[in-house]
């Protein structure tokens, strides 16, 4: 008897293991789907919409700090082919107090701007949820050419808010 319930939470546990690599994604995934729709949402709801979805983000993001384990090892590691090349993601103890940082910081920074951006309201929400997908891709990627594709690649949203 003992032995078959060993056998059950061996199999539980791969279970969860073997979908746990999915966590990186849906976190890439909320903001993304955020941009797309993005342009679809009516201008009096952008504040809103774009408030929801850095909540979610946020919560996401708490949801898979409490499934980290504190070892120091990468967890959640994936692996994304594009151009022949291949970026690997993984997100570790100091890695995922960033990106907490981040998905804490963004729901505060859309309340803030509610009042303050009256013009090109749906350029300026498309560019912080860029920001947030970008700012989780750099705090999870393990390679050094992902991070520094992905690092440049935060300029064009951050210029685009400081400059325009």
């Amino acid at each position: 008897m003992v032995e078959r319930i060993a056998v059950n939470y061996k199999d539980e546990v791969q279970n969860l293991v073997g979908k746990l690599y999915l966590m990186i994604s849906i976190l890439f995934l909320i903001p993304l789907t955020a941009l797309v729709l993005l342009p679809l949402v009516p201008h009096s709801r952008v504040n809103d919409f774009t408030l929801a979805t850095t909540v979610i983000a946020f919560l996401f993001s708490v949801y898979m700090s409490l499934l980290i384990d504190s070892s120091s090892t990468f967890q959640f590691i994936t692996t994304y082919s594009v151009f022949n090349t291949s970026f690997t993601f993984g997100i570790d103890g100091i890695s995922m107090a960033f990106i907490l940082l981040t998905a804490f910081i963004l729901p505060i920074c859309v309340m803030v701007s509610r009042e303050a951006i009256k013009m090109e309201v749906k350029q300026f929400y498309f560019c912080l949820l860029s920001i947030e997908l970008l700012l989780f891709a750099v705090f999870s990627v393990l390679d050094i050419l992902g991070f520094y594709v992905v690092y440049e690649a935060i300029l064009i949203p951050m210029v685009l808010i400081i400059g325009v």
